[in-house]
């Protein structure tokens, strides 16, 4: 019961914010997780479980909050600071609950994506559109420079019917899965979305390797292989590359020489601003560094080595040292939205990084 009240709440959360920053669902956010918190974790078993490595990341949340001081833009950072914050009681939760969470894993992903399936639907056929924020994480009309981060949740998808694929023995099922995997590669490549490709293939690759022993896997891996070759080559035959179309980045290096201390988390636009060229323009300009550790690095300066430190031993710990077959979608999981993170600004996104934490959670 438990397990279902925290999947239905979750789920409920993801699709009620459209993944768009709302400050009121921000806080209906926090303060429905900090009451499941209270309840399940006090008065059900009179204790929370704290791991270790959570200290560090306590400091981090604690420096972020002082940095509202010298934020250039208040408003943002207040609600960058408010995505973490929600961050912690999921990953608290789900480190908890991670026996009775594990194994539900899949639904964390399949209610989500099927929910966009039945709103892109229903918004199309109807006059009225019901999902005014929906549209970013759609599949777009026609094709365009820019993506839309459906693709990105349709990463996980593959990589949730591609583990169900390799384990499942009867015919009828893989099936299924098989065609989920192309109705995921199909979502990719029409929203154009480069990172999610990436993650597949990482992903994969760590579900192949754990599931080595079974010898349909290996011959399956082969075919897999080549249609992520074939999405590869597609996207570098794109006029953007992946990492030459993110001059963010270095604008987020040369800002951290200038403001040591940072500007405030989301307010990189700051930064941005002031290293744009009259040759280049507003080409160059972006409200985010597509790095989550930039961004961090843009908005709390020096102060950001917690969260590298912090990161860098929750990450070996649940990438590398958990070896455990419950863990292994998981685990496969956190990585692709890890890499997600590296080179888009899906981070910015709320449910996206709901899911980051809550994978975390069940991992350390």
């Amino acid at each position: 019961m438990k397990t279902l009240i925290f999947l239905f709440i979750f789920c409920f959360l993801i699709s009620a914010t459209t993944f768009e920053f709302i400050p009121v669902s921000h806080l209906v956010t926090i303060l429905i997780m900090l009451f499941l918190g209270l309840y399940y974790l006090i008065f059900k078993r009179g204790i929370i479980f704290f791991d270790k490595r959570f200290i560090l990341f306590s400091l981090f949340l604690l420096i972020i909050n002082i940095s509202l001081i010298w934020s250039v833009n208040l408003k943002n950072s207040i609600l960058f600071n408010l995505l973490f914050l929600e961050g912690v009681f999921i990953y608290l939760l789900a480190n908890n609950f991670k026996y009775h969470l594990k194994k539900k894993v899949h639904l964390f992903i399949l209610v989500p994506f099927f929910i966009y399936i039945f709103a892109f639907i229903t918004s199309e056929s109807t006059s009225i559109n019901l999902y005014p924020y929906v549209y970013q994480f759609l599949p777009q009309h026609g094709v365009g420079k820019t993506h839309l981060h459906i693709g990105d949740l349709a990463a996980l998808f593959v990589l949730v019917s591609l583990y169900y694929l390799l384990l499942n023995k009867k015919k009828a099922f893989r099936v299924v899965f098989l065609v989920g995997i192309f109705v995921g590669f199909y979502i990719m490549l029409i929203s154009l979305s480069r990172t999610s490709t990436i993650m597949v293939i990482a992903g994969s690759y760590f579900l192949f390797k754990g599931l080595s022993t079974s010898l349909y896997a290996n011959r399956f891996f082969k075919y897999f292989f080549i249609i992520a070759v074939v999405f590869v080559l597609f996207y570098i035959s794109l006029d953007k590359s992946l990492l030459l179309s993110r001059p963010y980045f270095l604008q987020s290096l040369k800002g951290f020489f200038d403001y040591p201390l940072g500007v405030g988390l989301g307010n990189f636009e700051f930064i941005s601003k002031a290293y744009l060229t009259k040759e280049t323009g507003y080409r160059e300009f972006s409200t985010n560094t597509h790095n989550i550790f930039l961004e961090i690095l843009s908005g709390v300066g020096v102060f950001s080595l917690l969260f590298f430190i912090w990161f860098y031993k929750v990450f070996s710990l649940a990438i590398f040292q958990n070896k455990s077959k419950e863990a292994l979608l998981p685990r496969a999981l956190f990585l692709a939205l890890t890499i997600n993170f590296l080179f888009d600004i899906t981070y910015t996104i709320p449910g996206m990084t709901w899911l980051w934490f809550l994978f975390l959670g069940l991992l350390v």
